[in-house]
């Protein structure tokens, strides 16, 4: 067997992209659940919780959230271009950049040399093989953590999951 991970310890990471942005920073990029946790200041009236849908009053989005990690929801807040949070970053927003990627595995038996000669081979290794099986990190869900840049981006092309069997043979 052999495994090989690799990854960092210590990173902080500022994100200043729609892909973790969602709604705050481009109103058609769509919404994440992390940004649920917005600012809030009283609950709605009841003649504005009759038009919400049952899973919006469920997912909370009715209620009072005073405590929220997010500012009022407010489209282009965050966007670098324009002035908001985007453009003064807030250690409030830093996220954790740190990450341990499983980068190989292989598993492996080599046959016995007394039992491979016995059927004319001088040696017999089976073997399975995957690239990028695992990774541990805050970021995954939207970025690589490999990839990001101190410029808030992650544009790469991701790493993909490989697998692969063999079999070596000496005669």
């Amino acid at each position: 067997m052999r495994a090989f991970f690799q990854g960092v310890g210590k990173r902080d990471y500022y994100p200043q992209h729609y892909l973790y942005w969602g709604f705050y920073q481009q109103p058609y990029s769509g919404g994440f659940a992390h940004l649920t946790d917005f600012y809030r200041g009283a609950d709605d009236s009841e003649a504005r919780m009759s038009q919400h849908s049952q899973a919006y009053i469920d997912a909370g989005l009715a209620h009072a959230n005073t405590d929220a990690t997010y500012p009022v929801l407010q489209a282009w807040l965050t966007d670098v271009n324009t002035p908001g949070i985007g453009q003064i970053p807030n250690s409030g927003f830093m996220l954790d950049g740190s990450y341990v990627r499983l980068k190989n595995l292989t598993l492996g038996y080599t046959l016995s040399p007394s039992i491979a000669s016995g059927i004319g081979i001088s040696n017999l290794r089976i073997y399975v093989s995957g690239e990028n099986l695992a990774e541990w990190s805050e970021l995954a869900g939207f970025f690589d953590p490999e990839a990001v840049t101190d410029d808030g981006y992650g544009y790469r092309y991701p790493f993909q999951r490989r697998y692969s069997v063999g079999i070596n043979v000496n005669l």
